[in-house]
Formats: C-alpha cells, structure tokens, sequence
C-alpha cells in the first residue's frame, strides 16, 4: 500500500490507468498548484513558508525525470515559487528537479523550465491585450493597497502579528494565521479595512481589482492549531482557466497521445481542470485525469476523479493527510504505469518548451 492511499484508491487509479492501453510515464503531463497541493505549510515561525520537504522534493527528482514535464502553476510569485525548488541542501542530495516548468502570478508569469537561464514569458491578461498601461495602473493600485496595508499592520504590531503582505509581480496577497479555529473579530476587521482601501483607488481602477479568500485549520509542527488563509487581489480577467489554455497550446503544445494529471487544492484551481477536460473532448490530448487534494473544490461540471479527504482524519490536520495521500497516488501512478527505456544514450528528452518530437 502506497503512503496514505487506501486499497479502494489504489484500485481506482489502476482501472482509471487502464483507460489508456499503452500509455507510458512519458506521455503523462503533470499540471499541479503548488501551496498545499505539493507542498505543506507547518512552520510556526512563517505561516507563509512552503518549501517541499526532503521526501517531496526527492520524490520529484526521480518523477519529473520519468513523466512527459511537470508544470507548477500557482497564485504565488515567481522567486519564492522557485526558491522552494531549488533548495540547495536538497539538491546536493536527490539533484535538481528536471523537466519541471513554474507559472507563477496565477499562471501569468510563464518562467518555462526551471533548470534552464531563460527569461520569463508574461501572458497577457484578457481585457488588457490593447491597454497594456491601464494594466500598469490596476498592478500599481493593488501594490499601493498591500503598501498601505503593510504600512498599517507595521505601525500596530501588537494588533496584527500574524498578517503577512506578499507583493508580487502582477498581483499580490495578504496571508494571515489565527489561533484555533474561529474567525477573530480582528481579522473581520481587517477584511473591512482592506475592501475600504480598494474602494478609495480611482473608480475605474478599483473595479478592475478582484479579491478571493480562503482559510483552513491546519496542525502545525509544534502541535498547535492554527487556521490560515489568504487574501488574493488581482487585475480583473487574471484566471488560471485562461493561462491553462495558453500555456498547453502555445508555451507547452501537448501530443494527442498525452494524458494530463491535474491537481489542486482549491476552486481557484478548478478552472485548470475545466480547461483540461475541454482538451479531451477537442480531441488534443488523450485523457485527463483530476485531483482535489482537501476535499474543498465545488465539482460543479463533475470533472474532478479523486477527491484526496479521508474520512475519519481531524479536520486540522486533514490537508497535510491529503497532501501525503496525493504523494502516495502519485508514487503509485510511477509504479504502475512502464517507463519506455531509450536504446539511443544520446536521446534526450524535453528539457524546454519546444514542442516533443
């Protein structure tokens, strides 16, 4: 039995494996959010920190080697995605994480392969294709928001200790932790604050900011319940839906033979499988296949074919189990799926985003 993963699971990915008679490691394309999907967040210290642990991050060296690419797409920006990527402690050990391909800022900042010196690609928001300085202006607005923000949470720390402010290149959040599990009085307040700031931009530029939120209870490493979650504020129109689409058909064209595993943790992702299934149906690849990692995605186009939410696992610490379960699902899916060993030892395979032979 694979970490996590139940008998019933196991079975399950088999037969849903079985679909695809003939289907190797190598036409398997892996399309992940990276905040509690890949990775888990239990640092007391940095409510925000998310670096893959040493088992992830050796689990991926030897996966991203064996399957068709793995494309990190996430809300998060694009140093600290990569950071968390490329520790060096663990790199010493496993080596680097080949074949692997980061989209940050939702999917609009398309870095391509992380092993190569290549400069970003930035995929241009829908709405702003002909107005590249009214984006400018909606990006400034939301950067003076979380200025403002940061500006006030530093004057009062004693208030707000555990709010942090991420600026990031196209858009930016607020991540902030409570003790236990009940919404605070604070952080109601501070939600009203923030919509009071945008509401004091320039008409036109506020209603050209969308904000989204989530916060979940999870068990940190100290042993202390805490619920974290997220404030995100974007330009209208950024969606991972969007950036999918353009980076599977323009950045990294997908093989008709190819079958895409999708997972994510929460409904910000769930246009990513949307898009994915579309892809199916237009007969552009050949399967896709999807994951909720937590158990709190609204299925409403029934796309979704694993939901990663144990029964009978204390909701603190249910995210972390599903984030070990989606690791086990995945070590299976390595298992069970054959690996095509080239007979040619100058063959290489796909190190950037070139189309695949």
């Amino acid at each position: 039995m694979y970490s996590g993963l139940s008998v019933e699971q196991e079975n399950a990915l088999r037969s849903r494996l079985a679909c695809y008679p003939g289907l190797t490691l190598k036409n398997l394309v892996c399309l992940f959010d990276y905040d509690l999907t890949m990775a888990k967040k239990k640092n007391p210290k940095d409510f925000d920190d998310a670096p893959l642990e040493r088992g992830q991050h050796g689990f991926f060296a030897d996966f991203s080697r064996k399957v068709g690419g793995v494309i990190v797409q996430t809300a998060r920006g694009e140093a600290s995605t990569e950071d968390y990527l490329k520790q060096s402690d663990h790199v010493e050990e496993f080596g680097s994480l080949e074949n692997v391909f980061l989209a940050s800022n939702s999917g609009h900042l398309w870095r391509g392969n992380i092993a190569e010196n290549v400069e970003s690609t930035f995929i241009t928001i829908p709405g702003y294709e002909d107005d590249a300085e009214k984006l400018d202006q909606v990006i400034d607005g939301i950067h003076s928001v979380l200025d403002d923000i940061k500006a006030m949470t530093d004057a009062r720390p004693e208030l707000y200790p555990l709010l942090k402010v991420d600026k990031r290149e196209k858009c930016g959040a607020v991540i902030f932790q409570i003790d236990g599990e009940e919404e605070s009085a604070l952080v109601k307040s501070f939600f009203e604050q923030t919509n009071t700031l945008i509401a004091q931009l320039p008409k036109d530029i506020a209603a050209c900011v969308t904000q989204a939120s989530k916060k979940t209870p999870v068990m940190l490493a100290d042993g202390r319940v805490q619920t974290q979650g997220y404030i995100d504020f974007k330009p209208q129109g950024m969606d991972k839906g969007y950036t999918t689409r353009k980076i599977l058909t323009e950045f990294y064209p997908l093989d008709r033979k190819d079958v895409l595993i999708v997972a994510g943790d929460s409904n910000s992702d769930y246009p990513m499988m949307k898009i994915a299934n579309e892809l199916v149906k237009q007969g552009k690849i050949r399967g896709a296949i999807c994951i909720d990692v937590g158990g709190q995605i609204d299925d409403k186009h029934h796309v979704i074919d694993f939901v990663l939410d144990p029964d009978g696992v204390d909701k603190k610490e249910r995210q972390h189990d599903a984030i070990d379960r989606f690791y086990g699902l995945l070590s299976a899916t390595r298992d069970i799926l054959p690996y095509p060993v080239r007979k040619d030892p100058n063959y290489q395979y796909r190190i950037s985003y070139v189309p695949r032979a």
